[in-house]
Formats: C-alpha cells, structure tokens, sequence
C-alpha cells in the first residue's frame, strides 16, 4: 500500500533553531519528538536564499533556473510533485504568504491586501497547477494554513486512496510582527523587548535606520529572539494540526525553505541577496512509516549532504513514481559526497565596502545581477555579478564555520559604486580610476614601494620585485600557511593585501578563532588545521603580518642559500635570538623585520642560527617532523617549543632574510607609527595577559628544563635557574 505523503514548509526557519538541532532554550517539543520518530539530516542546505525560488525548488525537485521561478515576474516552468504522483494521489496544496498567490484570485483582491508588489509586476507563478485542492493564506492569517490542513485531512472519504499534502506556514518568517507570541521573548532574552522592536518592517531595513539608542548587537539579539518565540508557536501549531495524522502510514518531511540572519555588524541580516551558511542550512527531518525499505533506524542524525532538491525525489521514490532527470537524491540513500548547488538571480547584496550604501539590496528589476556557489565538502565558492562588476567569496566550513574569512584571491565586492545602464566604456574607465578601498587592496603591492617611502615608518627596502609566477619554477615552490584569525578586518589589511596572497599561488588555511571560541591553544589550532595542509613547506603566520612585494623572491632566494650551507635545518623564520654565549652576556636578537617599533636591520649574516625564532612567522618542512605540541596551553611561546622540537630531533633554526612588516594598519586603514597607537600592543602589559603568557611559559619551561637556559626575541625567556622573568614590556616586543 502506497503511504501518505506529507510537506511541511515551516518558512525562514534556520537550521541551528529547533531543539532537535542542539538549541538548549528552543521550546519545540512537537518537532523535537518528530525527529526522534525519523531521521534529521543535520547537513541540509536550500538552493536559495528566499522563499519563492526556494520553495518552486521543494516542489519540483530542480534549481530556480530550471524550474523558472527566479523571481516575481516568472512562471512556472516544471512540473511540480502533484503532477509527477501516480495519479491515484489525492493533492493539496497550502500556502501562507504573497510568493504562494495562486492564479485565479482576482487583481482587485491583490490590490486590497497591500502587497508591495502589484500584479502587474507579480505574472502570476502557476501555484495551483497540478494540486487537486488549492489554498492560500494571507500571511496576516496564522490559523487558515493549519485549519484548512486538518480539515482536508480529517473529511470523510468514499475510498481510501492515497494523500499529499504541502503545508506552508509564515509563522516563523513573521518574526518582524506584534503578535502576542512574537514580543513574548523574555525566556529567551531574559527581558521585556525593546518597545521599538514590537513591530517592524519585513526586510533590512530594523537594520539600515536603528531606532534611536538601539545598537545592532541589541537588534540583532532582540530580533532573534522574537523569531525563537515565533517559532515556539509554530510548533505548537503544528502539534495540534498535526495530531490527527497517522504516522503508520504516513511519510512527512519537514523542511524549512532557507535560514536568517542576524549579524547586523556584517551587514548580514533577513534573507535573500546572499548565499551564506545563515541562509542555505536548513533543517531537514523525514519521518518514514515503519517498514520502510532503507529508511535510518529513529533517531538517525545523517552527516551525509543533503539538499532541499531531495525532497522530491523521496517522495516519488515511496509512492512509485519516477524522478527521471531530477538533480536530488533519495533521502534514504545519500551519497556520502556531492557537489551542493545553490543560485539567487532575484537579488544581491554587496559585501561591505565603502562603494556599497550599507544593507542596500540590490534588484533585478533594477540592475543586472546573478549570484551561485558550489559546496563541495568543507569548501565553498561564491560567484557574484552586479552590472560588469564580479567578484567572489570562498569559504573553508570546517575551519570557518561561520563564514568570517574570505579566502578569495581576487576583488572581494565591488570596486566602484554600482551604476545602473552603464556603458561598457564608462566602466572600464571608471575601473582603471577607482579609488575604493577594495581597489586600493588590489593594487597595493604594485603601489607599496613608492608607497613606503612616505608613509611615515621605516619599512623593509623592495630590492627586486617578479611575481610568484615570473619566478622559473625551479626555484620557487608552493607553500601552505596557516592563519589563526580572531579580527577578519586586521587580516585583511595586512595577509589579504599581500601579493603572497593575491596571486592566488598558495594555499591559505584561515581558521576563524574569534574570542577563542573554537580553540584556547594555539598549538592545538595549528595541529589540527595542519591536516589539511597540501605543501610540505608550512609556515605558521600571525593575521597582521603583511608579505612586502619581493617576499618570496627573497625567500626563495634564502632557502636556496640554507639548504646549502644546512640542509638539515628544522624551523626558520624572519627573527630569533642568537644562541646562548660563552661569556654569559646577554645574546643579540637578530632578523630583518619592521614592527611599530623600528625597522629591524639584519645583524651579521643570513642564514644565521637562533636559539628561538620570534612567532610573526614560522617555516617548516613537514616531512621533517617537526610538530606543534597540542597540549601546550595558550597563545605564547609555541616557538619555542617547535624550536627546541627541532633541536631534540637534531636540527637546528635559522633566520632567513625575508623580511616581513608586522602591525602596519589599524583596522580604519591608518599607519601605525608606533607602538602606542596599538591597542593590541598596549594589552600586553595587563595582568591578564602576563596571566596568560606564564601559563603558557611555564608548560614550556617544564617541558624543555634539559635545554635551559634559552631566550626568545623580547625577553629572557627561561633563565638558568629556571625562573623566567616573565613578559617584557609592551615597548621592547617586536
């Protein structure tokens, strides 16, 4: 007997909300014994970032490009799941917002119901083909979608044929209203909600123009909240309608069409115009009648990659029909890797950037635009286009789960102010002028040597400057670094505006460690990243190093030097300390370097043999094994321990005459001149930071007393008689 199949659409809901997912404080008791009852596929993701590509994408099994819903003046153009049932099945279709306008409701009854959109814009979109019953809602009318539902499901009928049913409900999305549910937050805020947050408009707008004394961190956290109570709600709806549904015989998928952001500081908020993780994870739970062939056992949590465009698919699959040229797969039988897809040609948002008017959401009915990404694993690629201007994003999802760090070579957003009908001449030319901060990213390495010469603080001279790929390829190889990164915009200005980076030559591990959150050693996050790592030559590099353009020409040029004079060498870097002398005098600190303290002159020759390299950058070759100590607490100090790795593995370090410029630009692009115009550098003189360095000191100090005493570039590290004396200083560390 073929089951009944049941959709529950629960609109704007994003994957890390329901209590199923993980969230302690989700009231969702309903949903939460549901996916007990099924599978939850906790590596789902939509095609799109809003509803109505989204949802036509649920229904037929294919991307907005193909079934041609990719925006408000289109039809249409695929079949959706009620004509590809067998046709004994009984159909309803619901939906609860203007995306689900059916063709038949007359042009005055639009126009009453205040859409922004008039129905000479909206072509109608052909929602009631194929469905046996239709309904719509108009999102003002909560109850509608579940009444109509259960009504339909509970009638009396002449036979029992087989049902499906698509219940769409808005509950959630309509997180911006002032229902008695959605200001009723204080179990997940811990107060009343900010009384100009009771009612808002739909979109980004709450964002774009904050109420007087509202800051976006509290918008942001109110704002979430109320979708939290709306969402409770909607699961208490959901468990009365619901009820009468036998799940003996019925298969329900409960999916949600695309997420929601809440990060007004990246101006990522509301929905639509991105493809971030916030928008495409969804929650996915399919519950499978008992006796199901290849249904997961109850309670399943499938890690596999699934897709909102497996929803079709899996149901054709348990009532017998056929999903001959459908993209998705079978919810029972994922493949355990596959490229996941996803497209927005309705909308765009522009990363931030000084050419790009803050939260502005750019139109197809206005500009020309398009926007894709792939996912394959943990690697994400974004590709935008607006007017001629492309640029795009890219993401590592294991070492960057929330998206912070874009990996991408080249423009990172648009390079001048968007302009629509604009001629290709006029923006070409205004290409070659620009002079926003992104094109001035760009075009710094070619700018940096006349440029340093005048920007008031000693840098390193350029002595010869060929691009990576003008380097013969005998002398030069790829190298992967690893970056630990809690300040994205500090990264930027100083690795992303490197040519070392922007040729793109490389592979650039970012891990996004903001606060500390994922790691609380740094030893440990380099451990771990270094299983991805592709090269044998790594280097360990700090976020505001910044690679002068002759960098790897002389880095290359200086490995040449010491793998002939010391092949066996095991950690190099830009500046050490001299080994300990004979005479007990206090050994030179050596390198070639600029930090906001000085230009840092070569002292003797390079190569030159250290005792500890300073942590701006550290090299290895991992086929020597040399290894960072995942135990070792902290944030300090983890170059000594590779340093005296080396050295008990009989190899020693060398400073290399590549010179790197360490702390050059605040985050509002200014020259740091010195080291009081350093927050970070002001820091170091707190009690929680030496707090944190002795901890760290203090490992190492224990671990490696066989080698006592040894120093590092800023202090007498660890002394003979094993007490160190701590951190220096702000004003004497590079």
């Amino acid at each position: 007997m073929r089951p009944d199949l049941l959709l529950v659409i629960v609109d704007a809901l994003r994957a890390d909300r329901p209590g199923f997912a993980g969230n302690g404080r989700a009231r969702t008791p309903f949903l939460d014994t549901l996916a007990a009852r099924g599978a939850m596929f906790d590596a789902a993701r939509t095609v799109c970032g809003w509803t109505l590509p989204a949802c036509a994408s649920i229904v037929t099994g294919r991307m907005p490009s193909d079934h041609g819903l990719l925006h408000h003046d289109r039809r249409f153009a695929a079949p959706k799941l009620p004509a590809l049932l067998p046709p004994e099945y009984e159909t309803l279709g619901i939906g609860n917002n203007g995306n689900f306008v059916p063709d038949d409701l007359e042009d005055s009854q639009i126009q009453s119901l205040g859409f922004e959109r008039r129905p000479a814009v909206w072509k109608r979109f052909g929602w009631q083909d194929g469905f046996g019953t239709y309904r719509w809602f108009h999102k003002e009318d909560k109850d509608g979608p579940f009444r109509a539902f259960r009504e339909w499901w509970t009638r009396p009928r002449a036979d029992a044929r087989p049902r499906f049913a698509m219940l769409h409900t808005n509950v959630v999305h309509d997180y911006d209203h002032g229902d008695p549910w959605c200001v009723a937050v204080e179990p997940w805020l811990g107060r009343a909600l900010h009384p100009a947050l009771a009612k808002f408009r739909d979109g980004p707008w709450i964002w774009k123009d904050p109420p007087e004394g509202l800051a976006t961190a509290r918008i942001d956290e109110e704002a979430s909240a109320k979708q939290e109570a709306c969402l409770a709600e909607c699961d208490r709806r959901l468990a009365e309608a619901l009820s009468c549904v036998d799940l003996a015989r019925t298969a329900v998928i409960v999916v949600s069409d695309h997420g929601e952001g809440f990060d007004g500081a990246r101006q990522r908020v509301h929905h639509c115009g991105r493809l971030h993780d916030d928008l495409l994870r969804v929650p996915l739970v399919a519950v499978f009648p008992p006796g199901t062939p290849g249904a997961p056992p109850p309670g399943s949590r499938v890690a596999a990659p699934a897709s909102v465009l497996d929803v079709a698919p899996t149901f054709l699959a348990l009532a017998g029909g056929r999903a001959d040229g459908l993209p998705g797969a079978d919810l029972r039988s994922l493949p355990a890797a596959r490229i996941l897809r996803a497209e927005d040609h309705g909308y765009l948002y522009a990363p931030p950037s000084d050419v790009s008017e803050p939260f502005r959401r750019y139109d197809v009915h206005d500009h020309e635009l398009s926007s894709s990404c792939e996912i394959r694993g943990a690697e994400k690629r974004i590709e935008a286009r607006l007017g001629r201007q492309s640029w795009a994003e890219e993401y590592d999802l294991e070492l960057d789960p929330a998206e912070r760090i874009n990996k991408a070579a080249g423009p990172q957003g648009p390079l001048r102010r968007p302009e629509r009908d604009e001629g290709s001449l006029a923006a070409k030319l205004r290409t070659w002028t620009a002079d926003s901060a992104e094109a001035a990213r760009l075009a710094f390495p070619d700018a940096y040597p006349r440029w340093a010469r005048s920007c008031g603080r000693d840098l390193p001279e350029v002595k010869r400057h060929r691009p990576f790929a003008k380097i013969p390829a005998a002398e030069r190889e790829p190298i992967t670094f690893l970056v630990a990164v809690d300040d994205p915009e500090e990264l930027r200005r100083h690795v992303l505006s490197s040519a070392a980076f922007l040729h793109g030559g490389h592979q650039w591990l970012f891990v996004e460690n903001r606060g500390n959150r994922a790691y609380s050693s740094i030893s440990r996050l380099y451990r771990d990243a270094e299983r991805k790592a592709r090269h044998d030559l790594r280097f360990f590099v700090h976020q505001d190093v910044l690679f002068p353009p002759d960098w790897e020409d002389r880095l290359f040029a200086a490995l040449r030097e010491l793998d002939a004079a010391h092949p066996d060498w095991g950690v190099i870097g830009a500046a050490g300390r001299a080994p300990e002398r004979a005479d007990g005098t206090e050994p030179p600190n050596i390198g070639h370097w600029s930090d906001p303290h000085k230009l840092h002159r070569p002292h003797g020759p390079m190569p030159a043999e250290v005792q500890v390299l300073d942590e701006l950058w550290l090299g290895v070759r991992a086929s020597r094994g040399v290894r960072f100590d995942p135990d070792l607490p902290g944030f300090h100090c983890y170059g000594a321990d590779l340093c005296n790795t080396a050295r008990s593995l009989g190899m020693k370090s060398f400073v290399i005459d590549a010179p790197v410029v360490h702390k050059l630009f605040l985050n509002d692009g200014s020259v740091i001149r010195g080291s009081t115009e350093s927050a970070k550098i002001a820091g170091r003189r707190t009690d929680a930071f030496r707090a944190g360095f002795l901890r760290s000191a203090d490992y190492v100090r224990a671990k490696w007393a066989r080698y006592l005493p040894f120093r590092g570039t800023a202090h007498a590290f660890l002394a003979a008689d094993g007490q160190g004396d701590g951190p220096p200083e702000a004003s004497s560390l590079p």
